[in-house]
């Protein structure tokens, strides 16, 4: 299931309930679903039409374009690299977060960004995946100042 989530307080109150989109067809692909919402979002937001046209293609890009690394991200092996779940866009004044709701694995927080190994976190579980080596003694070398 695909969830997208914002900072906006108006659309959080406009959807207390889920999203829920209809087709006609048995499976929904991703770029559909993502203008769907984006549509009812903007038709929320205080913008004017052709502003709304302007961007709608944009936003709607970049969100796909950010479901791809994030599900990329989730797959390498790498080191502890860490992708956002998110996108900003701004307008006059206002600014505004999409991104994808992706729980942490230890709590039910949203993640706002994904790390390499299927990691998925949110900023007060970091440290229970991140674990930091300790650090080598001070002294590995030995004092050759008083050699004779």
């Amino acid at each position: 299931m695909l969830t997208i989530v914002t900072n906006n307080r108006h659309i959080i109150k406009k959807y207390d309930k889920p999203f829920s989109i209809n087709s006609d067809r048995p499976m929904m692909n991703t770029k559909y679903r993502i203008s769907k919402y984006l549509t009812s979002v903007f038709c929320g937001l205080p913008i004017d039409i052709e502003t709304r046209n302007k961007y709608f293609l944009r936003i709607r890009q970049l969100l796909l374009d950010k479901l791809v690394v994030i599900e990329n991200r989730l797959k390498k092996q790498e080191k502890n690299r860490q992708t956002t779940t998110y996108i900003k866009f701004s307008h006059g004044r206002r600014t505004w977060y999409l991104g994808f709701y992706i729980p942490c694995s230890f709590c039910s927080n949203v993640c706002a960004y994904v790390m390499s190994r299927n990691r998925k976190v949110c900023q007060n579980c970091r440290s229970k995946v991140i674990v930091t080596p300790t650090p080598p003694p001070q002294n590995v070398f030995k004092n050759f100042s008083k050699v004779k």
